[in-house]
């Protein structure tokens, strides 16, 4: 049985991946990490990873789901500590990506924006229409989020842009990200719209539109237990897995 560590414990997903792990016989919860102005709820609560690590025998893996600045601090203490790590974090930059490509050559660390089976399916069938599909075909993504999240476009929404860039030969400069901004959008560019409200899990559409026919591909999450279930799957099979990259959904699920 592996021992997990959860980071941001006290969160939406925090609450969801501790409520799993209850239930799941290849993996046990021996450590909480929470903020420091949080409630320490139990002795299983520390304030940093180094903290539980020196408390604890042996932590295999973290698995995160917090926010772009704390996942890089989490991902320096993993490698420095030996503790694999999921992160399902989003909103990264360039910058900090080039910087986790490092530290995955030494260290065991799978990422994803989106942890659920059916989006990696998603995004298989959006790189299976860019390949059949011409560039006479238009490309917009739209995206449905609750009004708390932070990042727009979502994460999973730029991973299908990027994915259906690629099939076309091209890398994210065909973002057009300004869709507040009136003009024409050039030809080629993937478009990209937000919208925040209420309580929504998450939906995904991508659109591949032509002066004839129109295709839409959609997937929608009624409850956040996805990304937590994908997750577990995730840490258990990123334990059997070497270090020297970044390992995610389409490693794990091989469609």
């Amino acid at each position: 049985m592996f021992k997990v560590a959860i980071a941001g414990a006290n969160g939406n997903m925090g609450l969801e991946i501790s409520s799993l792990l209850n239930l799941n016989d290849k993996l046990h919860c021996v450590a909480k990490i929470v903020k420091a102005e949080e409630e320490i709820t139990d002795s299983h609560c520390y304030t940093s990873l180094a903290n539980a690590a020196a408390d604890i025998d042996k932590i295999d893996v973290l698995i995160d789901f917090t926010s772009s600045d704390a996942s890089m601090k989490f991902a320096e203490s993993c490698a420095n500590l030996g503790v694999a790590h999921v992160c399902g974090s989003t909103g990264f930059t360039k910058d900090q990506i080039a910087v986790l490509q490092e530290i995955a050559k030494n260290s065991l660390l799978f990422l994803s924006p989106n942890m659920s089976i059916g989006v990696a399916v998603l995004k298989m069938l959006c790189k299976k229409a860019a390949r059949v599909l011409d560039n006479s075909f238009d490309v917009e993504i739209l995206e449905m989020h609750h009004n708390k999240k932070a990042d727009a476009p979502s994460g999973t929404a730029l991973m299908l842009g990027k994915a259906i860039a690629h099939e076309r030969g091209a890398d994210d400069s065909l973002f057009n990200l300004n869709h507040n901004l009136s003009g024409v959008r050039k030809h080629g560019e993937i478009g990209f719209a937000t919208m925040r409200g209420g309580s929504v899990v998450g939906e995904h559409t991508a659109f591949f539109v032509s002066g004839t026919e129109k295709i839409s591909l959609n997937h929608t999450s009624f409850t956040k237990r996805i990304y937590a279930e994908g997750a577990l799957k995730a840490a258990i099979w990123l334990m059997s897995q070497t270090a020297g990259k970044i390992y995610d959904m389409d490693d794990m699920v091989s469609l």
